[in-house]
């Protein structure tokens, strides 16, 4: 029985010795060696977080005021994109400031990031019966990182919009103050025009340039409305008025810019009424991309609208302002290298323009344009201005990129 015993355990023996012989050979490699891996992520030093340089403000002049504008003071902690002034002096803007967010780690390099720039909405207020000067930062909606609009409607209710850069995060956002904090509401595309008809009613232009989408939000329910144009730019007359302006754009081109005419159209509250298109004299080049930036309207017979007129084989076009009367359309033509980016009603019977031509700012009446340069103002990266509704009195906000005071706050007046 031992000696049986003993010659199992042999055979055992000499199984495992085939085996682990086995196995070398198949370990054996048969070419170059590979090269080594690539250190692990935790391997790698941690990157340094991109951060922004604190901005202080600075002292401004005692003598601000120039063409009847004046700066009222310098805005900290944020970068204002919008602006919107209520009917008792109440003052609403908006923006975005840059900061650094965790975010999940990821190789850049030669290093690990574990942070990311981005933003959080900024919203400064100024009361009505609050010094000029005396500013308010309010906490902004969750909803976005960045704020590019801010309406209002006659009795004062508030909207903000804006946008997500991440392509994890909802597209865009619009919320409503009511009184204490936002009332928000996911959206699926970037909001590039609002209007408020009532404390309960806000109108929206959306989508992409030629392929917009206007919708009618009632007690936050939307309703679109579907016109025989592509609705690039809305305003209001008075609560119950709306007015739209855009193209209808011929979907059998590859540029929707092609064929199409500018139309109007004005909602009264319960149905749209067609305005007849106007018909400009284009430049005879050929494919002349015609983009409505604003319109406003100063009453049923007095419409303005602006338009871009860009020529495919020449520098940046145009200024076309087109009028309304009631009847007929006109329409004045700017220099070569002329935009406009906004149209606002001074209050008597004129408007003013920002962005056009080399100026930051002009004021329309009649025919006649004049040129108005902002106080400190040397090279605006942005301009946006409200009226105060019912009076003459201008609010502005923008970002100066060549001085030393950053961004301002001017109001006429």
């Amino acid at each position: 029985m031992h000696s049986t015993l003993r010659m199992v355990l042999a055979l055992l023996l000499a199984a495992a010795a085939c085996s682990t012989q086995n196995t070398g050979a198949a370990r054996t490699p048969s070419s170059a060696p590979s090269p080594p891996p690539s250190p692990a992520p935790s391997a790698l030093p941690t990157c340094a977080a991109a951060t922004e340089p604190a901005w202080t403000p600075v002292p401004l002049p005692r003598r601000t005021a120039r063409d009847g504008w004046r700066v009222v003071t310098a805005l900290a902690g944020g970068q204002p994109t919008d602006v919107v002034a209520l009917k008792d002096g109440t003052v609403w803007v908006v923006g975005d400031r840059h900061v650094t967010r965790p975010t999940t780690p990821r190789r850049e390099g030669n290093c690990v990031a574990v942070t990311r720039g981005g933003s959080i909405p900024v919203v400064w207020r100024k009361k009505g019966s609050e010094n000029d000067r005396h500013w308010t930062k309010l906490r902004g909606p969750r909803c976005v990182e960045q704020l590019t609009r801010v309406t209002a409607s006659a009795g004062g209710s508030v909207w903000v919009f804006g946008t997500n850069p991440l392509p994890e995060q909802t597209p865009a956002c619009m919320a409503k103050w009511n009184g204490r904090g936002w009332v928000e509401r996911a959206l699926r595309e970037e909001v590039s025009t609002a209007a408020a008809l009532k404390d309960d009613e806000v109108w929206t232009v959306s989508g992409k340039l030629y392929d917009r989408t206007l919708t009618q939000w009632v007690d936050g329910k939307p309703h679109d409305h579907r016109l025989a144009m592509s609705p690039e730019v809305i305003a209001t007359r008075g609560e119950g008025e709306l007015w739209a302006a855009g193209f209808r754009a011929d979907r059998d081109t590859l540029d929707p810019a092609q064929g199409n005419e500018l139309r109007l159209a004005r909602w009264d509250g319960r149905r749209w009424h067609k305005i007849p298109s106007p018909k400009p004299p284009l430049p005879e080049q050929e494919d002349p991309r015609v983009i409505v930036t604003d319109l406003v309207a100063i009453g049923p017979s007095d419409v303005w609208v602006a338009a871009n007129i860009e020529v495919f084989d020449e520098e940046p076009g145009y200024l076309l302002l087109l009028h309304w009367d009631g009847a007929a359309w006109s329409w004045q033509r700017g220099s070569k290298k002329s935009v406009s980016d906004q149209l606002v009603p001074d209050g008597r019977g004129g408007f003013w323009l920002t962005g056009v031509e080399e100026d930051d700012l002009q004021h329309m009446k009649g025919r006649r344009r004049t040129p108005v340069r902002l106080p400190l103002s040397e090279d605006l990266v942005h301009l946006a201005i409200s009226r105060v509704p019912g009076s003459t009195r201008v609010w502005g906000v923008g970002v100066e990129s060549e001085t030393e005071y950053g961004n301002l706050i001017w109001s006429s007046g």
